[in-house]
Parts: C-alpha cells; structure tokens; sequence
C-alpha cells in the first residue's frame, strides 16, 4: 500500500532490495495488447527508477516469454516457459550441470 500515509513511495527507494519479484498475476494476459501489458510496463518503469530487478513469476507459455523478452534486456524469470519446478535438493545438480566446463 505504498503511497500514502507511513507508507510513502520515497520509503519504497530506501529499503534494502536486491530486487522485486511480481505475483504471477502480474503475467498472466501479456500476451495480447491491453491493460494487463500497460500494468506491466508500468511496474518495470517502477523497477527502473528503483534501480532494481525484477523478477517475473508464473510465466507458463512462450508467448508470455516472448512479450519479457521484448519489454527489457535484464530478464529473470520463472515458471514453466523456462524450466520445471525443481525440489530445494534438486538445485544444486541442476545448478552444477549448467557450470562451463
């Protein structure tokens, strides 16, 4: 509830972030031209200002991959357009197998 009250936007830019992850809602729908891409634009203009990452959760279906891949050149996403669902045990095999040799 940013933006009013003691919860003013300046507050926003002084917390410690590394970056900010978006609901999967915030994805769904991009695909097509309308209220849910100029949502998104916006809260990339947000990141932006906030000099942070985001980080765009639930993107299931490659046409949602490729609208992210057309709005900005920093891209960290999940959800099953990039990759499945791993367990906490799984990740460090996963990881290991995509170091270069």
């Amino acid at each position: 509830e940013f933006g009013s009250g003691c919860s003013a936007w300046g507050t926003l830019s002084q917390l410690p972030l590394s970056w900010l992850k978006l609901d999967a809602t915030f994805c769904s729908g991009i695909e097509r031209e309308g209220e849910p891409r100029r949502q998104l634009n916006t809260l990339f203009a947000l990141a932006r200002v906030l000099q942070q990452s985001l980080i765009c959760c639930g993107v299931d279906h490659p046409a949602e991959l490729a609208v992210l891949e057309g709005m900005t050149e920093s891209l960290l996403v999940q959800g099953d357009a990039v990759g499945e669902v791993l367990s906490a045990e799984e990740v460090a095999g996963w990881l290991k197998r995509r170091q270069p040799q």
